[in-house]
């Protein structure tokens, strides 16, 4: 068993952190400390081609040098997380010919992520919805799901035949595993997974359970952090219910990532990540196995 964790189960999901904890680190640093911590991967933030807000983005080595980093570590790589949204409204709302660029605003670059993420091997890109746009006009909720649904359309149809899954992450408007349903079911692809996010679900008072449940097989990537109040905090450490969700996880035999995300890049004050990662993955597999053993059958 890589990394020596006992896992309780075969078919056991698989742990990663985001590289939003560690802006400033070379993948070679993100690989060889992912590896010393028991995490079986890592999620790789991108801004693109050329960006140099993180030092490990993909975006910025040759392809081939980041698998070979990976491949050495025995560290997978989670996905490529994206900032990517399609909900722009189209603005005026003229009849017959709009600019491209409106049409299919979020297409081009989600297109450009699924190329980073199957050139380094990647098996999925992190995309989101977003918001039902308040102005120009106020937008119908029905309006937005249905752009949002045809731009993604054309980002899945990109990567059929790159290996890669592009996943829609709960956020905005958009923040319960129902609304992550809806919108796949309305794309109809089966390239477009779903990435559950604990917090902004909790946060709109999304059972956590029941969303887990809903999504079902295409749930890709489950999403995990912590909150005390609107502070982030250390796993296990605020108010989040963040062991249930994990036992979720578990009792429907998830197998795919848990995504440990702790928000350096965006709040320079937070501890650093050295002090905070360490522990993450035993602690996340304890709860899973807890969430096994309830579910066993009592001796006889």
């Amino acid at each position: 068993m890589p990394h020596g964790l006992i896992r309780y189960h075969a078919g056991m999901f698989k742990i990663a952190f985001s590289t939003v904890a560690c802006p400033d680190w070379s993948l070679r640093d993100v690989a060889r400390k992912a590896a010393g911590w028991e995490f079986d991967g890592v999620e790789l933030r991108s801004f693109g081609e050329g960006s140099t807000r993180f030092v490990c983005d993909p975006g910025l080595t040759d392809a081939a040098k980041v698998r070979r980093i990976f491949s050495g570590s025995g560290v997978e790589i989670a996905g490529v997380a994206t900032g990517v949204k399609f909900d722009d409204a189209i603005f005026p709302p003229v009849m017959g010919n709009i600019l491209l660029s409106q049409r299919e605003a979020g297409v081009p670059e989600g297109r450009h992520f699924v190329d980073i993420a199957q050139a380094i091997g990647a098996r999925y890109v992190r995309t989101f919805g977003f918001d039902v746009p308040k102005f120009p006009p106020p937008q119908t909720r029905d309006g937005t799901l249905n752009r949002i649904a045809a731009r993604l359309a054309k980002v899945c149809d990109h990567a059929r035949y790159r290996d890669c899954f592009v996943m829609i992450e709960n956020g905005g408007s958009f923040a319960t595993a129902e609304d992550l349903a809806e919108i796949i079911a309305k794309v109809n692809s089966p390239l477009l997974m779903a990435c559950y996010d604990l917090f902004a679900a909790h946060t709109v008072g999304d059972d956590i359970e029941e969303g887990v449940k809903m999504l079902g097989p295409r749930l890709a990537m489950a999403r995990l952090r912590d909150r005390k109040g609107d502070t982030p905090v250390p796993l296990g450490e605020g108010e989040l219910p963040c062991a249930e969700f994990v036992r979720a996880l578990a009792a429907q035999n998830f197998g795919g990532w848990v995504t440990y995300e702790w928000e350096k890049a965006w709040l320079d004050e937070l501890a650093e990540p050295d002090e905070v990662l360490p522990g993450v993955a035993k602690t996340v597999y304890g709860w899973a196995n807890d969430g096994r053993k309830s579910l066993a059958s009592p001796a006889a």
